[in-house]
């Protein structure tokens, strides 16, 4: 696969989990090229993981459409990721 995502921003919504929240995502050879996936409102905590609703916009900011996105906590935190992997171990 080749293609880019690069988280831009990130959000703390308990105060400790970091999720990103605003990517730029890279797809060359398609349409073009570059995207920026922006939130359209604050997002919101859904029992484990986070979520938003965002524009998907190319590089001129001209909306292109829109998607739900949801995040795990394991990709930016590591205590939750060794959590995890104690549980799974057993």
């Amino acid at each position: 696969n080749d293609y880019a995502i690069e988280p831009l921003e990130f959000v703390k919504p308990d105060g400790k989990t970091t999720y990103s929240c605003k990517w730029e995502i890279t797809l060359p050879g398609f349409k073009d090229e570059k995207y920026f996936v922006t939130p359209m409102m604050k997002g919101q905590m859904n029992i484990g993981y986070y979520e938003l609703l965002a524009d998907i916009c190319d590089a001129q900011g001209v909306k292109k459409g829109i998607c739900f996105v949801e995040l795990l906590p394991g990709a930016r935190n590591s205590s939750f990721t060794n959590l995890l992997f104690s549980k799974t171990e057993k």
